[in-house]
């Protein structure tokens, strides 16, 4: 076997080899090295000068819990536990608090056996901004010592005797705010900011932030963000600054929760972009906005809209004009005019004094429809208005003023005004309509916190809406309104006559609640629409409205009255009527009706007490039943098409002077009804009948397959003759058993939607008592005999279309009988003793005429 050397070259490369598979262990060993080992180097003898170096770069005391050094992928070290702490003349918490905190070493600052820091991250830390009770806050006072502490920019690369001041940063922060004591329900959230030292005297801050509140589920605030720079002074009066904030989709209704504790009820689409230049004591601002689809909360489907506006002002804080806005101008252009802003507000954030002018020029009136659409509930989609404001007006404090708020003088006018909308036909023609505020003392201001409101809401001002003739009908035929708007709330009357279906059209346009059936008449009115100016409750009419001629098509009949009154009040309104025809029914009634306003129920329940000389049942059913009144052509037999009841429910009382049910008369009949489902119960039937009283009740079912008729109740001391005379007429006087006095328990139950079909069902019993009477029959001989009743008790039933007696006993002068039989057009009743007959009574009460013998039957 041989063994062939190595050349000189191959052995040089597996050295090569070797050797670069040796620096890669080492690197990776160094690596691993400085990921692992690290953690678990104590540091906490650094914690000190660590802590030192921070605080002198800040400013501030600072306390760290804990520290580890880390290698990669920078060197520097983890801290935990840190606190920021606060000037004891601000709060006793710490200004900042973080679990974790990165610091990273400036590498070139330890060749000089210095430990700088090059920058320092926060994670989630928990800010606190406090402002004492001079006015102060105290990351001015933390900026302020930042800045005359000697550093050098946050960038600059090669090291020197002055520390590069660390680019500060924090994500995920909280940050809160504190006055005095106090900590508020507001705060920034998810807030990532920055801080560094741009050049030697500049500064330059970012932040972007979530506006919350701790009291509030807010989700849809948008976002705050603020950038910006802050140069060196010796006076932080003289800081030139220059910065922009900025809000990004804010939703208006959670803005104003944030704002004021609770929704206002806004909807809308903000952003808005300010600028800020200058020193703290003399500053430029500049503030565009942008509102999207601004509308109320519970109006949906609206038109989109845009309002852009700008404003532009000076703030000065001096000894002369103490925190002061001048120079100030906001335009909001609209279509081809705009509202214009003016003037000046002194001491803004103490007592504030207004200067202010305000101007409209040439603005659309379609403007003003469109924010009716938009501010009030039930508008109609099409509504518009042609024509132009104009107007000045002046917000001045004057000294006499003290806490009453600022005097706002100055008018306007709404010229060449004309209201369409497809239910106002033709267009309502205004012309002009002119308005001017003035000082109303008679609404004293009550002064509230400038923490829960802004400052101008308690200006005791009123705008007074001078007399305006709107033509509501036929010529001659004009309602004069005028009106008067407070801070607080509003009154708008209406005086004059009107036509009823004008009047109406143009109600429903506006969002208000009116008949939608055909109404015709004329209304002299004599109102007030009153309403509150927050939290959108409904406004309400008062006063009254004198009808004539009214004539009502809703329902399931016609009614026409020849005079009616309706008197408003809130949460109601009161209809009253001398006399109501319904329809052809020939039902007259007189009383009053009351509808909740608003109702907040669909169907609307009404209140009635309703009164009558004579009603008939017939009458009544061919208004109730559907089956009785003549239906469309299209309604292929359905029953409850031509039903105007189904959409009704209500309940009152009635009081008749005499209510006939077919033969049978009650006198002074009263009762409570309720109506609602299709289903008719009147209760507490009290009556005159058969010359005794009746109390009792009936319940009615008009949404089965067929209507169902329940009654019980009881009658006492009612005349048995009279009973037959109304029953069966004149040939009761034919029949076995007269005179005396009845009283009876009954319940009875019938179904159908016709005579006949209730005749058949009938069933129902009765426990009857039956005094001080006569029975007439005939013996086995043919003989006519009369039994002096004294008492005769018994449970009857109706059944199959007569009344069943079942064996019972009948007390007589004679002694005690057994009777037994039926009873009803026809009858055969018997009586016998001892199982024997004694008599028999039997034949048709309308056949047999009172003087002829009855032949004794078998």
């Amino acid at each position: 076997m041989s063994i062939t050397p190595a050349t000189p070259s191959e052995f040089e490369y597996e050295l090569k080899s070797r050797s670069k598979a040796r620096w890669v262990l080492v690197v990776v060993v160094i690596i691993l090295l400085a990921i692992f080992v690290p953690p678990f180097i104590s540091l906490n003898r650094l914690k000190g000068r660590l802590g030192g170096t921070i605080g002198d770069s800040l400013g501030r005391r600072i306390s760290i819990g804990r520290i580890s050094l880390r290698l990669v992928p920078q060197p520097g070290f983890d801290l935990s536990d840190v606190d920021i702490h606060d000037d004891p003349n601000f709060s006793a918490e710490p200004m900042l608090h973080a679990d974790k905190v990165r610091a990273t070493l400036r590498l070139s600052s330890l060749w000089r056996r210095r430990l700088e820091i090059a920058s320092l991250t926060f994670q989630e830390p928990s800010v606190n901004l406090v402002r004492n009770d001079a006015g102060k806050w105290n990351i001015a006072t933390l900026l302020e010592r930042a800045q005359r502490i000697p550093s050098a920019p946050t960038s600059k690369v090669t090291s020197e005797s002055r520390p590069r001041f660390p680019y500060l940063e924090a994500a995920n922060a909280r940050v809160n705010f504190k006055i005095g004591m106090e900590k508020k329900a507001y705060a920034f959230s998810e807030a990532d900011l920055a801080l560094w030292l741009a050049s030697e005297d500049e500064w330059h801050v970012r932040m972007e932030a979530r506006p919350i509140r701790s009291d509030r589920n807010l989700h849809d605030t948008g976002t705050i963000k603020l950038e910006g720079t802050f140069q060196r002074a010796s006076d932080p009066r003289q800081t030139p600054l220059n910065l922009t904030v900025a809000l990004d989709k804010g939703q208006l209704g959670q803005l104003s929760e944030f704002v004021y504790g609770r929704d206002r009820g806004w909807r809308g689409g903000l952003d808005a972009n300010a600028t800020i230049s200058g020193t703290p004591a003399d500053l430029q601002l500049t503030l565009d906005a942008t509102l999207d689809d601004f509308r109320r909360y519970d109006i949906t489907g609206s038109d989109s809209s845009r309002i852009r506006t700008r404003c532009t002002a000076r703030y000065v804080d001096s000894a002369e004009q103490p925190h002061s806005l001048t120079g100030l101008d906001c335009r909001l252009p609209a279509g081809n005019g705009d509202v214009k802003l003016r003037g000046a507000v002194q001491q803004v954030f103490t007592s504030p004094q207004y200067d202010l002018s305000v101007s409209v020029s040439h603005l659309p009136a379609s403007v003003l429809a469109s924010g009716a659409r938009r501010m009030k509930k039930g508008v109609i989609a099409d509504l518009n208005a042609t024509g132009e404001v104009n107007a000045a007006f002046t917000v001045k404090t004057e000294p006499s003023s003290g806490d009453s708020g600022p005097v706002i003088a100055g008018g306007g006018a709404i010229r060449d005004l004309r209201i369409t909308s497809k239910l106002i036909q033709p267009e309502l023609t205004v012309g002009e309509i002119k308005f001017a505020f003035d000082r109303d003392d008679s609404k004293p201001a009550v002064r509230r916190s400038r923490r829960s409101q802004p400052p101008m809401a308690a200006m005791p001002a009123t705008l007074r809406i001078t007399a305006t003739p709107l033509p509501l009908g036929a010529a001659g035929h004009l309602v004069y309104l005028e009106g008067a708007i407070h801070s607080a709330d509003f009154s708008l009357s209406l005086r004059g006559q009107a036509d009823l279906p004008r009047a109406f059209a143009i109600a429903q346009a506006f969002g208000f609640a009116a008949p939608k059936a055909p109404v015709t008449g004329v209304a002299d009115l004599n109102l007030q629409l009153r309403g509150i100016a927050h939290d959108f409750p409904q406004p309400w009419l008062e006063g009254k409205a004198s009808l004539s001629n009214l004539q009502v098509n809703s329902g399931p009949v016609p009614v026409a009255m020849d005079f009616a009154t309706a008197e408003f009040s809130r949460g109601a309104m009161n209809f009253w009527t001398q006399e109501a025809v319904l329809g052809k029914s020939g039902i007259k009634l007189r009383g009053s009706v009351t509808y909740p306003m608003p109702c907040s129920t669909e169907p609307c329940p009404v209140r009635f007490a309703l009164a009558s000389n004579e009603l008939r049942l017939d009458d009544v059913n061919s208004l109730l039943n559907p089956r009785l009144r003549e239906r469309p052509w299209y309604s292929f037999g359905k029953r409850n098409d031509a039903s105007g009841m189904d959409g009704w429910t209500g309940d009152g009382t009635i009081n008749v002077g005499r209510f006939v049910i077919k033969s049978v008369a009650l006198d002074r009949f009263s009762a409570f009804v309720h109506y609602g489902e299709g289903k008719l119960d009147v209760t507490n039937i009290a009556a005159d009948l058969f010359a005794g009283k009746h109390l009792g009740e009936l319940h009615v079912n008009y949404a089965a397959e067929e209507p169902r008729y329940d009654l019980a109740g009881t009658v006492s001391n009612a005349s048995l003759e009279n009973l037959g005379l109304s029953l069966w007429s004149n040939a009761w006087h034919g029949g076995p058993a007269h005179g005396g006095t009845i009283d009876a328990k009954y319940q009875l139950h019938l179904s159908g939607w016709d005579a006949a079909a209730l005749f058949k069902s009938a069933a129902g019993s009765a426990d009857l008592l039956w005094k001080n009477g006569a029975f007439t029959g005939h013996a086995d001989n043919g003989a006519a005999r009369t039994l002096a009743v004294s008492d005769f008790s018994d449970r009857v039933t109706w059944k199959d279309g007569s009344l069943q007696i079942p064996p019972a006993t009948l007390k007589t002068a004679s002694g005690a009988f057994e009777i037994a039989g039926t009873f009803g057009r026809s009858y055969d009743i018997r009586v016998q003793s001892n199982g024997k007959p004694v008599l028999v009574a039997f034949g048709t009460l309308t056949a047999v005429p009172p003087s002829t013998p009855v032949a004794a039957k078998k």
